[in-house]
């Protein structure tokens, strides 16, 4: 069972499409050069993903392989694939599109998810499965076939009317063409000014970008079920059904209240990461390591905002410096970052050079508007509606080795009880607004929660709201950890595929491999298949532990895998429903 992403075209999406899989842990796939399809494609080989121009310049290959048995899933296409599928194009819809599903996707309870970018209207030929439907916001009559699947000889062809990779990438990381406004309020530049405008406020409750990665996976997970069951890597560490992310900006503040939130966050059995800005901090290497010696991370804050007026180059090298002055005063290096006030010269020009620095990942979009003067409707998912992290993308489709954790609230623009731009929440409502997040978060999204909580506001109002924030992580069996340690995870995670899975109708076997140890690493597998239930596992010929979940609102069943090792040879068995899994739950 194998996946293929084809590689061509100027502006070349494989890359992208390939980390919304590992996103998601759909670890199977595999790119491919576009001479691959001039030679038969080999029949373990379950679904093909290309991109609409790429589908219509290789139609009849293509073609050829879902007459074969094979699916083909293309974004757009608007020749001779899109004729073969029995659609005819109509024009291109306006911004502020919604996508209407009429079949279940995992995470998703009836929302409608923006599509920013090019969404086409198709007619079908005839009538063939639709998935879903596009409308124009506040325009019910502009609704059209959005995800079509058509049969053909023994497979299928499997038509998005939207680019969703593009899609995808410009909910995540915004619009280069809008980098170049200035920020609104503010004397320096702030990322919310290339955010898209997706039109209304009801979508900043689901994290919809990572939703519509999901149901890319769905899609293909679909058509890859005659294979045999799909194996996946779960999200999150220790089998989790969630996560909170848990950081503070020090902000010239004294280290004494450093030490106060952390002592809380240790009681609630969590560790954060503290931001500081090195030309203003009491922070030495002596007292950072007696903080990490209990758990904790230090990291850099640069403050460049005195430079908002000066050009970007300017502005970049600013925070070079500041980045260089904490590795030179503290004698560590560093691997996540956030800017203070958000700051962000320039579009992709900062992630290009945290790569070429070796930071691995920022934290510098905040989901949740901070400066919500559009609307009084505070949203954890608005702005970006992005909740796990990928990787940035640039414009011709080459990623860049930075993941973006995204923020869903800051202590000062959730609880301050009087800056304007504050939703001035009370800790008693924010009780109720973490209850509804986190169960959405362990029983249908599964993705981070990330939060920032300034020491000196943790003493002076936001206390109360991060203690109700963590008691609710805690009910939830939500881990609370610092974004380095995530950092660690997430990266020794990206390293790890899946291989050689085969299905002979009662086992799946497979490997998954690595590139170094990832500790709290599972394996997620579907509880049944065409009637069968899954029974003994085991691991490098020894039996292993399962355990039952609820994932997504479905039963699903975890596979621990062993921290030290980075090579495992699974056998999974699927037999009667008297033989099915018995241990424990999480």
């Amino acid at each position: 069972m194998r996946v293929w992403i084809v590689s061509d075209g100027e502006i070349d999406k494989s890359a992208y499409i390939d980390e919304m899989f590992r996103m998601w842990g759909l670890a199977l796939a595999e790119t491919v050069g576009v001479e691959a399809l001039q030679k038969p494609v080999p029949d373990d080989v379950a679904v093909v993903i290309a991109d609409g121009n790429t589908a219509d310049t290789h139609a009849s290959a293509l073609v050829a392989y879902a007459r074969a048995g094979g699916c083909v899933v293309a974004f757009a296409p608007e020749g001779e694939f899109a004729r073969q599928a029995g659609l005819d194009i109509q024009g291109q819809k306006e911004n502020h599109c919604r996508l209407r599903l009429v079949r279940p996707a995992a995470g998703l309870r009836g929302q409608q998810l923006p599509i920013p970018g090019k969404v086409l209207t198709y007619a079908c030929q005839d009538t063939p499965t639709v998935w879903g439907y596009v409308f124009e916001l506040d325009r019910c009559n502009s609704e059209s076939p959005a995800i079509i699947a058509r049969p053909v000889g023994k497979g299928n062809l499997v038509v998005f009317s939207f680019d969703l990779p593009a899609g995808v990438s410009l909910l995540r990381q915004g619009d280069p063409a809008l980098a170049d406004r200035p920020t609104e309020g503010v004397p320096y530049p702030r990322p919310e000014r290339f955010a898209v405008d997706v039109g209304g406020t009801e979508w900043g409750w689901t994290p919809c970008s990572d939703m519509l990665a999901r149901l890319l996976v769905d899609v293909v997970r679909h058509y890859c079920e005659s294979y045999g069951p799909m194996p996946m890597l779960w999200q999150l560490p220790d089998m989790a059904p969630a996560i909170l992310l848990f950081s503070g900006d020090e902000d010239h503040r004294p280290v004494d209240l450093d030490f106060h939130e952390m002592h809380d966050v240790e009681a609630m059995g969590g560790t954060m990461t503290l931001y500081i800005v090195p030309h203003h901090t009491e922070m030495t290497p002596e007292i950072r390591r007696e903080m990490e010696a209990r758990g904790h991370t230090i990291s850099v804050h640069p403050d460049i905002t005195k430079y908002g007026d000066q050009p970007v180059q300017q502005q970049l090298q600013a925070l070079r410096d500041e980045v260089e002055l904490f590795i030179r005063t503290q004698g560590e290096g560093v691997r996540t970052i956030r800017n203070h006030a958000l700051c962000w010269p320039g579009y992709m020009e900062m992630i290009r050079m945290w790569e070429e620095m070796g930071i691995r990942m920022s934290s510098n979009l905040a989901s949740a508007s901070l400066e919500p003067a559009e609307s009084r409707d505070w949203r954890p998912y608005g702005q970006w509606g992005s909740a796990l992290p990928s990787r940035f993308v640039g414009p011709d489709g080459d990623l860049i080795n930075v993941w973006e954790q995204y923020v869903h609230m800051s202590d000062d623009g959730g609880f301050h009880p009087t800056s304007y731009y504050s939703a001035k929440l009370s800790s008693e409502q924010w009780e109720v607004l973490v209850e509804r997040i986190f169960e959405d978060s362990t029983r249908f999204f599964h993705v981070p929660f990330c939060v920032v909580i300034h020491p000196c506001n943790y003493a002076e109002f936001s206390g109360p709201h991060a203690r109700a924030l963590m008691k609710a992580a805690r009910r939830h069996n939500m881990p609370i950890w610092s974004i380095d340690r995530w950092c660690d995870f997430w990266e020794a995670r990206d390293t790890y595929r899946l291989g050689e899975a085969e299905w002979n109708g009662t086992d799946l076997t497979f490997t998954v491999t690595g590139g170094t140890p990832c500790g709290g690493l599972s394996v997620i597998l579907p509880p049944r298949h065409e009637g069968s239930t899954l029974g003994e596992v085991v691991i490098n010929g020894r039996p292993a532990s399962v355990f039952p979940a609820r994932r997504f609102g479905k039963e699903a069943v975890h596979l621990p895998l062993a921290h030290e090792a980075t090579t495992h040879h699974v056998v999974a068995r699927y037999g009667s429903v008297t033989d099915g899994v018995t241990d424990g739950t999480v």
